[in-house]
Parts: C-alpha cells; structure tokens; sequence
C-alpha cells in the first residue's frame, strides 16, 4: 500500500510540475489562444471546488512535549486557522476541506533539526516513522504542518509535494502564511509590486487577482482529478 501511495505522489507531483512548465511555455511562447482556452475551461466551471486538507501539529513526545521543539498549537487552534484560510480562498470559490486534524509524534533529533531550519529533514521521513494517516493512500491532496521553529521561515512548501510547514509565532497572521503556501500549492508565485496580495512575501496582504484566481482553480482541478 505505501508503494502504491509513493506512486500517487510522484505522479500528483508529475502533473503538478507539468502544469506548471506548460502554463509557463505557454505564456512565454506566444500561445495565447491556448491560455485563453485554460482560462476558459477554469472560469467555466463556477461552482465551489472542494480540496482536502489536514492538518497536523508536531511534537517530539505526546504525553510531555519539549517546549524547545515542539509546537504549541492545539488542534483546535488548526481549526480556526483553517476558517481564516477559507475566508481568502472564498475570493476563487475554492474550499479547504479538512479530512484529518491529529497531533503527531516525530524523533527529537528530526524535530531539532526542523527548528534549525533543515525541513527536509522531517518530509523525508513522512514515508518511514509517521502515521498511516499522513502517507496513506487516503491522505489529502494538501497537508499543513506545524512545528515550533523552522530556521528563519515563517513557512515553507516543498515544490510539487502538496504539503507546507508553518511555524509556531509567524510575522504575520497564521491564516494568512499558511494561505500563502497553499497558494504556492495551487501554483502561484511570489509577486513584488502589491503588499495586498497573499503572494507578496513577508505582509498579510490576502487579495487575489482574477489571473491567480484561474490558475489556482485550474491547478486544483486538474490536481483533483490526477488524485481520482
């Protein structure tokens, strides 16, 4: 079954990275009858688009948690973060979906070395030590994860993974980070011009415009129906 699962997410990820590319060539070559028929076909469906989120906080010990590296969150925390979150999204009629919310346990040593800013150090574990519920083949097509430090990033989202970190005491609000990573999900990019924009970095800007509105609801799209 984790095989089968590690193939999903390799090809979650194929698409994702080759709807990227092709939206990028495609903007950049000329081709702009095909972007306006990839405008079309996101801007024709309008109905809410419903993607599945969980949400986990990362501890080093269930039962006594080390304040130097485990997060202080609660799950109930993660469930107002996510409101915020559908608050912003609601300007694309995307909704974030929650399907698991858990605190899960993770080796000191990687917890350690998460706050020291080496993530990848806990994403590549996801396949080993963690619950069936984070690498099943039911997970949900986005995973937020949150830890206590992660070197000087208030979050992070590994390219064509589906998952983000956010850190514990954020520089901005916590809906807000955890929006502008899933935004990097859905296939934004960081813009420099508008401190308003949810993808402007290191702001609470939270608007979005028509052209990130189609993208990211195509991207969720066509990452909903790769994951069928």
């Amino acid at each position: 079954m984790i095989d089968r699962f590690r193939c999903h997410r390799r090809r979650c990820a194929l698409v994702f990275m080759a709807l990227l590319a092709g939206l990028v060539a495609l903007a950049t070559c000329g081709g702009a009858d095909d972007v306006a028929k990839i405008r079309e076909q996101a801007e024709a469906s309008t109905e809410e688009i419903l993607v599945e989120i969980s949400m986990y906080v990362l501890v080093d010990d269930l039962a006594d948690p080390d304040t130097e590296i485990s997060s202080r969150r609660s799950e109930e925390e993660l469930t107002v973060i996510l409101d915020g979150m559908n608050e912003i999204w609601g300007q694309a009629n995307i909704r974030l979906e929650l399907e698991t919310l858990d605190t899960i346990e993770v080796d000191p040593a990687v917890l350690a070395r998460v706050a020291r800013g080496n993530i990848r150090a806990f994403f590549d574990r996801l396949g080993g030590s963690n619950p069936s519920t984070v690498t099943g083949p039911g997970s949900s097509l986005i995973s937020g994860f949150y830890t206590k430090r992660a070197g000087g990033a208030n979050g992070i989202s590994p390219l064509g993974t589906g998952r983000f970190m956010v850190i514990d005491e954020p520089t901005v609000f916590d809906h807000r980070v955890s929006n502008h990573e899933v935004g990097h999900i859905l296939g934004l990019k960081h813009i420099g011009a508008d401190r308003g924009r949810l993808l402007y970095s290191g702001t609470n800007g939270m608007t979005l415009t028509q052209e990130e509105i189609t993208l990211s609801r195509y991207i969720a799209m066509e990452l909903l129906k790769a994951k069928r």
